[in-house]
């Protein structure tokens, strides 16, 4: 099934839980997200994750407009709570996974978080900093006790001007900030991906970059949702291990960010280097006319990418 492209321009549409919503009605058990060389989850079963977990926030008091914090790696866990948390009309609080001590407790003061979720290795650096804090969340180390039984849909009205996403500054030049996104601004990452690029269902994501960071979570698999395609997330980038990977998964396009490019050409050649694979930082139409692939090989990364 192609791109309505009519529907992605209707911007009562710009809304996370939507989009997902009419892409498992649409796709079904097309596969869409998948971590690492676990099954994937298809568009149903990721619908019915976001479902349950909006379900089981609303039960212990989240309400439209509070703010959730999730402190993890990446994994299917973290999207199943960007998908819960928005589809009830919270706000998704991305916490950097390597914060600890003072800059932990910053953003938690700063962003009002009514609970946190974090992963069990990262609770320490959680648990270390509550006392600071003038209103302490409630803090979770595992998404089962946030998961509700049903997985029937969630009665939220939620538009796309209403707050979706806190994400913070990298804070070079003091405390990190955080940004202010609202439904339309987060889709809207997404959206350029997919017209830029030309994404498309037959797409296919490498995403390796940290899910609290816009670049992974919207350029990445925000795109992929709005596409209808499928994404591959692994805990990390590994220059040694980025190749491979896209062979292993079929991937057909990653994005890469300042010097990773450069310390993937710098990886020592090897006989089976016959993939033809560009990635590049920065953004860049591709003119109508260009193939989308110059590879011999199914894993190709062709195009440029952000």
């Amino acid at each position: 099934m192609e791109i309505d492209h009519a529907q992605m321009r209707d911007k009562r549409n710009w809304v996370v839980g939507k989009v997902l919503a009419a892409q498992a009605r649409m796709r079904g058990d097309k596969p869409f997200l998948q971590f690492e060389d676990g099954l994937p989850q298809t568009y149903s079963a990721v619908d019915a994750m976001a479902n349950r977990v909006a379900r089981g926030l609303a039960k212990i008091g989240v309400r439209h407009g509070d703010h959730v914090g999730v402190f993890l790696p990446n994994s299917l866990e973290y999207c199943y709570l960007w998908f819960g948390i928005t589809r009830l009309g919270a706000v998704h609080v991305a916490i950097n996974a390597a914060y600890r001590g003072h800059f932990l407790s910053h953003v938690l003061k700063n962003a009002c978080c009514k609970i946190v979720v974090c992963d069990p290795a990262l609770r320490p650096r959680v648990d270390e900093i509550l006392g600071e804090l003038p209103h302490p969340p409630q803090v979770f180390d595992s998404l089962a006790p946030l998961l509700d039984d049903s997985a029937l849909p969630v009665d939220a009205e939620v538009s796309y001007r209403d707050l979706a996403t806190i994400m913070y500054t990298s804070g070079t030049t003091g405390p990190s900030k955080g940004v202010l996104m609202p439904h339309a601004h987060d889709y809207l990452f997404g959206l350029g991906i997919v017209e830029n690029l030309r994404l498309t269902q037959d797409d296919t994501y490498y995403v390796c970059m940290p899910l609290f960071h816009a670049n992974a979570l919207f350029l990445q698999v925000y795109s992929t949702l709005i596409a209808g395609g499928r994404a591959v997330i692994v805990p990390k980038f590994s220059a040694s291990n980025w190749i491979d990977d896209i062979r292993r998964y079929h991937c057909t396009i990653t994005n890469t960010l300042g010097v990773m490019t450069d310390f993937i050409l710098r990886q020592p050649a090897r006989p089976q280097d016959g993939t033809r694979c560009a990635s590049f930082s920065g953004c860049r139409r591709r003119p109508a006319s260009s193939p989308r692939s110059a590879s011999a090989s199914a894993a190709t990364c062709s195009r440029p990418t952000v």
